[in-house]
Formats: structure tokens, sequence, C-alpha cells
């Protein structure tokens, strides 16, 4: 185990305050065929508080919906993107280990294994970063009633500055099933995604398979 997990060792409190500001114009937020969502999110952990760091988290989410009349809502386009950033106040160190930023698996880019983008130790090892980025599109249709199939592709990138450069840049596509079983109010989403164009170290360039049940701000949930 290298010494940036060394160092993560021990316990922590943690006594956080935010603010978040939402808009949304959404026909369904379960289920969209049109509208936006506009959310930005703040926080503030703080020892005043009695936490055991100071630090700081702001993130900004949007997600569009469109079907075109010609279509009647069956085959629906979106469109999602979401940024990030955190830091200390006090200190130039990063923030605890469990705050930081992970992407790669079902919820964030398809076609990476799970919390396995992000900046690497000198053991090949991700321990997360102060900032990232993620965007997504997707084009679902019917195939058959509680069935609808989905064309996607997922991109983004995770740094370990609060501000990074992001040139790092990772994209997954594929298609997946979507099953809304009846009297079942869980959605249940099966996807295939494969890394397209990779920069992530220590990641072996494959199919994935994703199980993913409920909703994510990525699919409708945000």
């Amino acid at each position: 185990m290298s010494d940036i997990f060394q160092r993560e060792k021990g316990g922590y409190w943690v006594s956080k305050t935010h603010l978040t500001l939402d808009r949304d114009t959404r026909d369904n937020i379960y289920d969209p065929t049109s509208g936006y969502n506009l959310n930005l999110f703040n926080a503030i952990t703080s020892k005043v508080l009695g936490a055991s760091n100071n630090y700081y988290q702001v993130e900004g989410k949007a997600s569009q919906y469109y079907s075109p009349e010609i279509f009647k809502k069956l085959i629906v386009f979106s469109a999602a993107g979401k940024m990030g950033a955190m830091s200390m106040l006090d200190s130039n160190s990063m923030v605890p280990m469990y705050e930081r930023y992970f992407l790669g698996g079902g919820d964030s880019i398809r076609g990476f294994p799970e919390r396995q983008v992000g900046p690497v130790d000198n053991q090949g090892q991700v321990y997360g970063g102060q900032s990232m980025y993620l965007l997504t599109t997707e084009m679902t249709h019917p195939i058959y009633d509680f069935v609808r199939g989905a064309v996607f592709c997922d991109a983004g990138d995770v740094q370990s500055a609060r501000f990074g450069a992001y040139n790092n840049l990772n994209v997954g596509a594929g298609y997946g099933l979507r099953i809304k079983l009846p009297k079942v109010n869980t959605p249940i989403r099966l996807d295939m995604a494969y890394p397209v164009f990779m920069q992530q170290e220590n990641v072996r360039r494959t199919v994935r398979f994703h199980f993913n049940m409920g909703y994510s701000w990525s699919s409708g949930g945000i």
C-alpha cells in the first residue's frame, strides 16, 4: 500500500452544511421525454461544526430531454453534464479520500471499471481527485412493451487538482436495455459498453457489462 493510502488511515468526523438550487421542467422525473433540469450544489465541511477537516465542494449538473413530434415520444434523446470541484480551506493537502471523485462504472463512464477513472499512485491504484467532469448522451427506443433499448456515449475525467486541466479524456460507448417490470417501481438498466477512447492508466480495453437498479443523474434521476 502506497503512502497516499497510508495517510488516509484512521477515523474522521464529518459535519456538513449545504445549499442546493434546482430548476426542473421535465414532464416526468422518472421517465422524461422533454424538458430540462439544472442543479447547483455547494457544501462546506468545517471544524466549527465538529468535523475533522475544513473543505468545500461545488457541483453543477444539467440534463436535457427531447423527443421530436414525429416520433410521438417513442424515441427520446437526452444529454447531460456534470462538473465538480473541492478543496481544503486551511491547507494545500487534498481533501479526505472518502470525499474525492472517482469515475467509471454504470453510473458514470460506462465501459470502464467501477471507480477506476482518476489519478493513480506509483503502484497503479486510483486514489481519487478533487475535480471532475462527466458528459453523457443517450437515445432510447421501444423494443417491446416495458423494454426499451438505448444507444449511449459517456466521456469524462478526474484530476487531483481542484481545477484540473482535464487532459486525460476517457470515452465509453455501447448499447443497453431499460426494463420497467409491471408492478415494480424500480427500473433495471443493463448496459454493454466498450472504452472507445482511453487514457486512464492500468485499465484493460475490453467490453464490460453494467447492471443497475434505480435512478441516477445521467438517466433522469437528478
